[in-house]
């Protein structure tokens, strides 16, 4: 390879061009450089692509993975990021070791026949995977919102020094990775509708508890005086509007009674399911389907909506804050 100097200048003249650019460049050193020189520059050519690869797939993992994690809202965007990906290629892995996808569409992926054959097998389990991991991501999503909202709720000092507990952050790492073996083993096991059910009979029956447990906590900050704002804290009516709309979310609204519910449908399903193997009946198993997916798409539903208006009214409070700050400020919006 050529000397450092040499290296230098073909990286200099190279970096930051597209692959056509690059090879161009490559082209006129060749041309000027001696016949004896060019095995040496083809070495430094292939040391400098080498290095320009490796500058952009740091610049794509920091692009995807850059965040403060010191912070419970870095954190959870990392892990989010990174379940994300391990998501997708798990995914990939199930359709072709549970299902064997590449076995069906050998023929290529727009023959209907294939189709028709794959659907026909694993219709159902393909159908609950979608629902499973689409149940999964929604979870996600929600986490990284109701942490946002928390510090919120509280005048900016004292933020409660175990808000990240409360909310899950402090342990949010086994938390996450639990979660995301969770339901990628649920997805994993689609096709036998016994061991879904009943492991989000299990996983709902937890988050009853969670539920209880966190209108409790919550119960106790909100009516702690020492984080009440005071009355010259110039955001306190926003701090309270806000907490009036997170209350009536979490003590308004029948979450333990859906919960309850989930758990019902989770159980019946497991039972049908049961039944059906038992008797070898395919439409029993079917209906196991049937009564899994409504109970987990309703679910999502009812939140959602619930979610929907929460978000709604907590985004109005936030934009009066905003210009009631500017007006204050004379025109200058507070950070």
């Amino acid at each position: 390879m050529m000397n450092d100097d040499a290296f230098e200048i073909i990286k200099m003249a190279v970096e930051d061009r597209s692959l056509d650019e690059r090879r161009e460049v490559y082209s006129q050193f060749r041309k000027f450089l001696p016949k004896s020189l060019h095995e040496s520059l083809e070495e430094t050519i292939e040391t400098v692509e080498i290095q320009l690869a490796g500058h952009w797939i740091l610049r794509l993992a920091k692009r995807f993975f850059d965040f403060d994690t010191k912070t419970a809202e870095g954190r959870l965007k990392l892990y989010h990021r990174a379940c994300g990906l391990v998501t997708v290629g798990a995914l990939f892995a199930i359709f072709q070791y549970r299902f064997g996808w590449s076995d069906y569409f050998q023929t290529g992926v727009t023959n209907v026949d294939n189709w028709t054959r794959f659907l026909g097998d694993h219709g159902a389990a393909t159908l609950l995977l979608l629902v499973i991991m689409g149940v999964y991501r929604q979870s996600r999503v929600c986490v990284k919102t109701e942490m946002s909202i928390f510090p919120k709720l509280f005048p900016l000092s004292p933020v409660p020094k175990n808000w990240e507990q409360l909310t899950g952050s402090g342990h949010i790492g086994a938390m996450i990775l639990f979660y995301m073996v969770f339901y990628l083993g649920m997805a994993f096991f689609t096709n036998d509708v016994r061991i879904v059910s009943a492991g989000f009979a299990t996983i709902y029956t937890i988050s009853y508890f969670n539920q209880w447990l966190t209108r409790k906590n919550i119960e106790k900050l909100f009516t702690d005086p020492l984080l009440q704002p005071s009355k010259s804290d110039v955001h306190r009516d926003f701090i309270l509007d806000r907490r009036k709309v997170a209350w009536d979310y979490l003590f308004g609204k029948p979450h333990l009674w859906k919960e309850s519910a989930v758990i019902a449908g989770n159980v019946l399903s497991f039972i049908v399911a049961l039944i059906g193997n038992m008797q070898s009946s395919n439409a029993m198993i079917a209906a196991a389907y049937v009564i899994l997916i409504i109970t987990l798409v309703g679910n999502e539903i009812v939140v959602w909506r619930w979610r929907v208006v929460r978000q709604r009214l907590l985004a109005a409070i936030d934009e009066n804050q905003y210009v009631a700050d500017l007006q204050r400020l004379g025109g200058r919006a507070s950070a």
